[in-house]
């Protein structure tokens, strides 16, 4: 295994060496929730200097085109009425994409697949919106306006253990 390149089926962590196994919770979970799957299906030789630094970078060919192609179309429609990469002339604030994320998101939930006024997929202004934060938090251009720290993720963990207790 140690010139094979795995993915966990349900989280993505690569896993390029028998180290590798113990960062993905669902293999050390003794394989119940996920399992380990050939990353690439070609007998590439996985010796080559190349394949073994590649293997260890962001691989961004498991982003859906789908998934960059509607983005891409938000951003565009962004663009025209903002100004392209308008969130690195001056900070954008978190408060605002989140909203608008959020608007986008429940606008789908209800019902809606298109943005009326600009006849792009609700998600992908969803998207959008999460693209522009991350960006601007790489680029130092985004001004955390978020409240104190609040105890959502406590809940959300207290809760689903609560589930799985009651229903497995």
């Amino acid at each position: 295994m140690s010139t094979e390149i795995y993915v966990c089926s349900k989280c993505g962590t690569r896993i390029t060496t028998e180290e590798d196994i113990s960062g993905c919770v669902h293999v050390n979970c003794g394989g119940r929730m996920g399992e380990l799957v050939p990353l690439t299906t070609d007998d590439s030789d996985t010796t080559n200097p190349k394949d073994r630094l590649g293997a260890k970078k962001p691989q961004l060919n498991l982003v859906p085109p789908s998934f960059i192609i509607h983005v891409a179309r938000a951003m565009e429609n962004g663009a025209m009425k903002y100004g392209p990469y308008n969130w690195r002339d001056k900070k954008v604030r978190l408060s605002i994409y989140i909203g608008a994320a959020l608007r986008h998101l429940l606008t789908f939930q209800d019902g809606e697949q298109n943005a009326q006024d600009s006849e792009v997929h609700h998600l992908a202004h969803a998207a959008a919106c999460l693209a522009i934060l991350l960006d601007a938090e790489a680029c130092d251009c985004l001004i955390d306006d978020r409240p104190p720290k609040g105890a959502a993720a406590k809940l959300i963990e207290q809760f689903t253990k609560k589930y799985y207790a009651v229903h497995h």
